[in-house]
């Protein structure tokens, strides 16, 4: 299944190889969120350097690794890239919908998968204290992380990590909400309009 259009002109591939588009050169996921702006899981970052490819463009553009902002607290990171491609588009954020009010059916999971395309519906289940994040199934697979959990075509979640035990089907997910006050809404500023009141997350 293929994601809308809305969500692929998002949509970025990390390599760790400005040329090679082989599997094993394929790092994760991430997605534009203002311009120039992308938001992925921060422990994909660790793999320097790296290049991100915008899904249409054909192109490597090397991450400005001295712009990683990474969260205090969560495996959530913003990195900026010096362009933004004409096809490539920012995705309009979601920090206040419940988890409670999201809509069955709607939920999907965004991104590449041994830099192939992947697009398919998730469930959120809940939220994990002892994993400070939400889980969802099924889980997405390894290579998945930075990947955009969305919710009516808004980034709800970006993915985390999965449990490598095989008899486990879930996944981890940090919600927008979980990072938006005081960190990500500074580093989207007017790029992406924040809620009139945000509710809890959980």
């Amino acid at each position: 299944m293929a994601a809308p259009e809305s969500i692929q002109r998002a949509l970025v591939r990390f390599w760790n190889d400005p040329y090679s588009r082989a599997p094993g050169n394929y790092v994760g996921t991430g997605v534009f969120i203002a311009r120039r702006r992308i938001l992925t899981a921060a422990h994909l970052l660790a793999h320097q350097p790296l290049w991100a490819e915008p899904r249409f463009s054909g192109q490597a553009f090397p991450l400005q690794s001295d712009t990683v902002r990474r969260h205090p607290k969560h495996d959530v990171a913003v990195v900026d890239i010096d362009v933004i491609p004409d096809d490539a588009a920012a995705i309009p954020l979601d920090p206040s919908t419940r988890r409670a009010d999201l809509s069955a059916g709607e939920v999907t999971i965004s991104g590449f998968w041994e830099a192939l395309d992947e697009h398919y519906p998730v469930t959120v289940l809940a939220y994990a204290e002892d994993l400070a994040a939400f889980t969802i199934e099924p889980k997405h697979p390894r290579g998945h992380s930075g990947s955009a959990v969305c919710h009516r075509g808004r980034v709800w979640a970006i993915a985390s990590g999965h449990f490598a035990d095989p008899n486990v089907s879930r996944g981890k997910v940090i919600a927008i909400q979980q990072v938006w006050d005081a960190w990500l809404d500074a580093l989207v500023g007017t790029d992406q309009a924040a809620p009139a009141e945000l509710a809890e997350a959980v």
